[in-house]
C-alpha cells in the first residue's frame, strides 16, 4: 500500500464513522414500515435552500502561518425534509428539519489554502415562531475535501490541515421571514470548523465567523392537520449513571508520521432536565501512547512510564436527544497531567447512538458514538466511545 492510500485510510475510519452515524440519524426517522404513504405527498415537507456565506478566516493560535489576504465565500444548497411528529422526539423538538448540505467555500488564499468541497447531514431546530416570522438554529457535521494541505515541500506555510480529507463542523442562527406558503428568506450568523481531528497532522483547523443569506423553497408544504400531537411521555427523575470506554486515534507531533493510539475510561452521574436534555458529572482516565513515546525518547522521566503517559480530568457535559441519537458537549479540566503534550483544559463534542433499552427499565441502554477532544480549542484527538447508562 502506498503512503498515500495509507494516510487516506487512517483518516476515513473515524471520519467515516461519524459520518455514517449521522446519515443513520437522518434516514431513520424519515422512514417508517407502517406508513401508508400517497405518491402525491412524496415531496411534502421538503424544501431546497441555497445560501451564501461572507466571513473571514479566525486565527486562533499565534502559531498560524498562512496569510489571508480576502475574505471567505461560501455557497451551499441543502435538502431538508421537516418532520411531522411520527416519533416523540420530534414533538418535543417542535417538528425539526432534517437534511443534507452540499457545499463550497473559498478560503481567502488560493496559493495555500485553496478551496473546500463538502456535504454535510445537518439538523435545524425551531427556537421562536410568530406566524411571519420565525428564529432557528441549525448545526451539522460531514467531510470536506480540500483542494491544498501541508506538504513538506510543495507547500510547508499551511500549517493548518494535514490532508485533503477533513471534517466539516458548522452551526448558524437565523431569522426566517415566510413570504408565502412555498417561499422564505433567511439571514443570521455562522461559524464553520474544518480539521483532521488530529488524525494527520498539522492540524490547527480552520475556522470561520460569517454572516449569511439565503432563501427556501417548499413545494409541497404541510397543512397545520399534517402534524401529529400526541401525549407526552414524563421524563425519569431518578438519578443516571454511565460507564464508557474509548480507542481514540493520533499523529504524532511529525507531518505523516504514525498514528497512535488513546484509550480512555470515563464514569459520570446526572439527571434529565427535561425530555430531550441531560446533564452530567464526570471524571475521565486517558492514556496516550504518543506521550509515551515522546517521554521515553526525550527522557523527561527515569521510570513510570506507563502513569507519566496517563491523565485524569473532572468535566460537565450536557446532552440533547433526538430520538435515538444523542448531541453532546463537554468541558474539563485535567487534576493530573505529567506529561508535556497535555493541555489543562480541554473540550470535548459528541454524537451518541442509543441502542434500545434493556427489559422494561427504559434507562438502562448501550451507546456508541463518536467523539471529538481538543484542547485550548485545537483537535486533540478523535475517538470511538461505548458507553452503558443505568
Amino acid at each position: 500500500m502506498s503512503q498515500t492510500s495509507a494516510m487516506i485510510t487512517k483518516l476515513i475510519k473515524p471520519l467515516y464513522i461519524s459520518s455514517f452515524l449521522f446519515v443513520c440519524f437522518i434516514s431513520f426517522p424519515c422512514y417508517d414500515v407502517n406508513a401508508q404513504i400517497p405518491r402525491t405527498s412524496f415531496l411534502k415537507g421538503w424544501h431546497v435552500a441555497p445560501s451564501y456565506f461572507h466571513g473571514s478566516i479566525f486565527k486562533h493560535t499565534p502559531k498560524f502561518r498562512p496569510e489571508i489576504p480576502h475574505a471567505s465565500n461560501a455557497f451551499e444548497l441543502n435538502f431538508a425534509k421537516q418532520m411531522n411528529g411520527r416519533r416523540e422526539w420530534q414533538q418535543v423538538q417542535r417538528y425539526p428539519f432534517l437534511g443534507v448540505a452540499a457545499g463550497y467555500t473559498h478560503f481567502g488564499n488560493n496559493e495555500v489554502i485553496g478551496h473546500g468541497f463538502s456535504l454535510m447531514p445537518n439538523i435545524e431546530l425551531l427556537l421562536l415562531s410568530t406566524q411571519r416570522f420565525s428564529f432557528h438554529f441549525r448545526t451539522g457535521s460531514g467531510l470536506a475535501f480540500l483542494s491544498k494541505h501541508y506538504d513538506y515541500v510543495q507547500n510547508p506555510t499551511n500549517n493548518l490541515v494535514g490532508s485533503s480529507i477533513n471534517n466539516i463542523s458548522f452551526f448558524s442562527f437565523s431569522g426566517n421571514w415566510l413570504a408565502t406558503d412555498k417561499l422564505s428568506f433567511f439571514a443570521g450568523g455562522s461559524f464553520t470548523h474544518f480539521s483532521t481531528g488530529s488524525v494527520q497532522t498539522p492540524n490547527l483547523g480552520i475556522n470561520i465567523p460569517a454572516w449569511n443569506i439565503g432563501i427556501k423553497y417548499t413545494p409541497v408544504p404541510y397543512s397545520p392537520t399534517d402534524f401529529i400531537k400526541k401525549e407526552l411521555s414524563v421524563p425519569t427523575k431518578k438519578v443516571l449513571f454511565a460507564l464508557f470506554a474509548g480507542r481514540g486515534f493520533q499523529e504524532g507531533g511529525v507531518p505523516n508520521g504514525p498514528l497512535y493510539g488513546v484509550y480512555t475510561t470515563e464514569f459520570m452521574v446526572g439527571k434529565m432536565l427535561t425530555r430531550w436534555n441531560k446533564c452530567f458529572a464526570g471524571v475521565m482516565g486517558t492514556y496516550k501512547e504518543a506521550a509515551y513515546t515522546f517521554i521515553r525518547l526525550q527522557e523527561i522521566y527515569t521510570s513510570n512510564y506507563f502513569l507519566n503517559s496517563c491523565a485524569a480530568s473532572v468535566y460537565a457535559k450536557d446532552e440533547f436527544l433526538f430520538g435515538f441519537i444523542g448531541v453532546s458537549v463537554a468541558a474539563g479540566y485535567y487534576v493530573y497531567r505529567p506529561s508535556p503534550l497535555e493541555h489543562r483544559f480541554y473540550q470535548k463534542l459528541g454524537m451518541p447512538l442509543y441502542f434500545p433499552p434493556i427489559g422494561k427499565i427504559k434507562n438502562d441502554v448501550f451507546s456508541l458514538g463518536v467523539y471529538l477532544t481538543a484542547g485550548g480549542f485545537t483537535a486533540d484527538f478523535v475517538s470511538v466511545e461505548a458507553g452503558f447508562q443505568f
